[in-house]
């Protein structure tokens, strides 16, 4: 809604520095410069836009991991948001003989709110009564 029909929407991963940094950069409207920090406030309004949760829950999230994320805009020349993030290790390959299938069943709960068994492996069908 940001950017107009025939706008271009471009993203960019890069690793360095012990980070990796995803950049969202639009050709749409844009903002303010004054109005960056406050696009991240639930249900902000500004700019002749809505912002509602989406940044403000980006930001909770990316921060609780560590990261931070920033914008940056000009109206009528689009926008553009960082989101930076702390490197991990590697994970350390995982061999077949450490994985391990759980049998075991599973609760579904229907519409009616009574959860109810479901058929799994070494367990009979009692959907059906």
């Amino acid at each position: 809604t940001h950017t107009p029909p025939g706008g271009s929407v471009v993203l960019t991963l890069t690793r360095g520095d012990g980070a990796v940094e995803l950049t969202v950069a639009d050709t749409g409207r844009g903002f303010e410069a004054g109005e960056a920090e406050r696009l991240f406030r639930r249900f902000h309004r500004g700019g002749g836009g809505r912002y509602g949760l989406g940044l403000a829950l980006l930001r909770e999230v990316v921060t609780s991991h560590g990261g931070t994320v920033a914008a940056s805009g000009r109206p009528g020349h689009g926008a553009r948001f960082t989101v930076r993030l702390p490197q991990s290790a590697p994970s350390p390959p995982v061999s077949a003989e450490r994985v391990r299938a759980w049998h075991g069943w599973r609760a579904a709960v229907p519409l009616s709110g009574r959860p109810r068994p479901v058929a799994g492996p070494g367990r009979p069908d009692r959907s059906r009564r």
